[in-house]
């Protein structure tokens, strides 16, 4: 069996954040290699890396609109987009962005749409003379197609001049028919290459792509006529394929990146996973997109290339925003969420992940921005963006490590308990004979409980599932002699049950007659307990349709009795069923139909109220058994119908599961016979 390095424990020493709020949402974030510049409702504000706020701009007009917030360190500037009523592009000075150098009226995207610009250097030595601005927009053109990628001249001595998409020869771009949504972009300029990362509506849903693009080429039309492109998949468990956040990975040997992938699940605990990929040979033709020169439409027959992640390293349905730095042979991801945590992931080598830890929690739970930017002098500080208000946190950490075998479990049921914990819990696996304890340890927490397992064999054993403060996910894995850790599986601690009622309220005395408890939350009841007399009763969930039932028991005492629920160690008062004498049936009478028998059996009045899936009649004609279909059900009467025989000798009435009541038709005389009750 392989052993892997699975957890890593992380000790924080401190974890200080400084944080400046603003007297409008945040739109926008960049930081540049002394400066963070930060767009808010009707402001650019420039501030040093320790947030002190240098500078401040107001945005001409009512609407402003940022979509495009661009440092070019090598040129001192700052190319912003939109910020007076999506009508501008400007050139702002890098060190006093109240500076304006160039200003140009250009139509921007609307607000509802995304965007991705970064420079894209082209010179060896990485010159303003040969840096473009690469932009990724959906800009609607001609025949229902949308420009989609296009380069920006940065330079008056550039063609075009400054913000002009035209070539030397030509306008180049790619173009498709699809509906796009721009997620991240960046260039290596150690490899001259350049990536852009974006979501794309197929014919069987939206998917996640990667195109690249050659900086070496030097010229526009050359850079945009040979770009390459290829799906992004993810994950084997099960389909997520929307993108929402991405990151570069540093590496001297590949180009790595990490995605957060999205099943579009909101209810699904692991319904987000972050996965690491080599998109080192991306060298593909991706269907539907094209240079200007062509049709998208010549290539829709076409496959798509696909990537698979080289490891999917952590599941969790809030993460929203990824950064990622190299610690040596380490690599760190820092993951945003949804409400307001930052949590830091360590991976080892072989990409092996540790345990999570959060490093920031906000006061409001409020989501974060989409992207996080790092330090780039040391990166030391992780920038985070949330609502209006942005924080700096600084990276502190020392490590522990703990090798831990490879986990395996086959299932676990039941899979979600309540917050009273769950007695009994059934694991299901191969050789668990060794198994000696379960382990378990929340999705965010570093801290790992073991508890005794009993009833083990090769193939099951049981374990108690301990009380829970609060409803959140669990992972559990089974402990062997030698203390490494097998398997891994899901329990979800849920809000406790609420009982509304139940459905019938009455019985026969006999039993076996299927009560239904309405409520919420019922897949964490393990038993009804009846009183007084404390007798318990198992109970069965339909995880379909979220129906739980049990039958009742035989008993002679009082009219009514109280139902619990029983949750754990605690129980829930439920409601009252009341026992009522065994239905009584005082014989049958037969009419003939055509090729048809109509059957009407004769019974007392009583408050039972029977329905037909409570009740199964058949008749006998001599050795053969033919069902009867019931038609209505009366007080005193039942009705059924035998097709295509003419002559019934006796009838077999089954009611509920506890009795079977047989009877001839020129007989009065009949017998109960009792069948024994499943267990309860």
């Amino acid at each position: 069996m392989k052993e892997n390095l699975l957890g890593m424990l992380f000790l924080l020493k401190y974890c200080v954040c400084d944080n400046v709020r603003f007297g409008g949402d945040i739109k926008n974030f960049v930081v540049g290699n002394s400066k963070l510049y930060v767009v808010t409702d009707h402001r650019l504000h420039q501030m040093r890396h320790d947030l002190f706020i240098e500078k401040t701009k107001e945005f001409n007009g009512t609407q402003p609109n940022c979509t495009l917030l661009v440092p070019f360190e090598a040129n001192g500037t700052l190319i912003t987009c939109g910020t007076s009523n999506g009508l501008y592009c400007e050139v702002l000075d890098l060190g006093d962005i109240t500076n304006t150098i160039y200003w140009e009226g250009k139509t921007t995207l609307p607000k509802n749409e995304t965007s991705v610009a970064f420079i894209l250097d082209t010179s060896p030595n990485n010159s303003p003379n040969g840096a473009y601005l690469l932009v990724g927009e959906k800009e609607r053109s001609l025949n229902n197609r949308y420009t989609i990628v296009t380069l920006w001249s940065t330079l008056h001595s550039q063609p075009g001049s400054i913000f002009s998409t035209s070539g030397e020869r030509a306008t180049p771009y790619i173009h498709t028919e699809r509906d796009v949504e721009f997620i991240d972009g960046f260039q290596i300029i150690s490899r001259k290459l350049s990536y852009l990362f974006l979501n794309a509506l197929t014919e069987s849903g939206w998917k996640a792509y990667v195109l690249r693009l050659n900086n070496a080429k030097g010229k526009k039309e050359e850079i945009i006529r040979d770009f390459k492109g290829s799906t992004l998949e993810c994950c084997s468990d099960k389909a997520r394929p929307l993108l929402l956040a991405s990151a570069r990975i540093p590496s001297d040997k590949a180009v790595l990146w990490t995605g957060v992938f999205s099943a579009q699940n909101g209810d699904d605990p692991e319904n987000n996973a972050l996965a690491v990929y080599d998109i080192s040979n991306i060298d593909g033709t991706v269907n539907s997109f094209c240079t200007w020169i062509k049709n998208p439409r010549d290539a829709k027959n076409e496959n798509d290339p696909k990537h698979q992640p080289l490891a999917v390293v952590f599941k969790y349905k809030s993460i929203s925003s990824v950064a990622a730095v190299r610690d040596g042979s380490w690599i760190v991801l820092f993951m945003g969420t949804t409400d307001g945590q930052l949590i830091k992931l360590v991976l080892d080598e072989r990409f092996s992940p540790g345990c999570p830890t959060v490093l920031y929690r906000s006061d409001d739970d409020q989501e974060f921005l989409p992207r996080m930017h790092l330090d780039p002098v040391d990166s030391k500080y992780i920038y985070i963006a949330l609502k209006n208000q942005v924080c700096a946190v600084r990276l502190c950490w020392m490590a522990l490590v703990i090798f831990l075998q490879d986990p395996e479990i086959l299932s676990i049921k039941p899979n979600k308990v309540s917050l009273h914990g769950r007695n009994s819990v059934l694991l299901t696996g191969r050789n668990l004979e060794s198994v000696t304890k379960i382990r378990i340890q929340g999705v965010l927490d570093c801290i790992q409980k073991e508890y005794p397992v009993f009833d083990r064999s090769s193939r099951n054993l049981r374990f108690h599932m301990p009380p829970g403060v609060t409803k959140r996910t669990m992972k559990v894995c089974a402990v062997d002699e030698d203390g490494r850790c097998h398997g891994n599986s899901i329990i979800t601690y849920s809000f406790q049950p609420t009982c509304t009622g139940i459905q019938p309220k009455v019985t026969w005395r006999s039993g076996g007659r299927t009560i239904h408890v309405q409520g919420t939350n019922m897949e964490v009841v393990e038993s009804i307990v009846v009183h007084p007399s404390n007798k318990e009763l198992r109970t069965q969930y339909n995880t379909s349709s979220r129906d739980l039932w049990f039958y009742t028991h035989p008993y002679d005492g009082s009219d009514t009795i109280n139902l619990v629920l029983q949750v754990a160690n605690s129980t829930l008062n439920c409601a009252d069923l009341t026992y009522q004498p065994d239905p009584v049936f005082n014989g049958f009478t037969t009419t003939q139909l055509d090729n048809d028998i109509l059957v009407i059996i004769k019974k007392n009045a009583d408050k039972l109220n029977l329905s037909m899936k409570e009740l199964d009649v058949s008749g006998l004609q001599e050795d053969q058994e033919y069902e009867c279909v019931l038609g209505s059900i009366a007080s005193t009467a039942i009705m059924c119908k035998i097709k295509a025989i003419i002559q019934v000798d006796s009838l077999t009435i089954r009611v509920g599961r506890s009795f079977v009541l047989r009877m001839g038709q020129s007989s009065r005389k009949y017998l109960f016979c009792l069948k024994p009750q499943g267990p309860s």
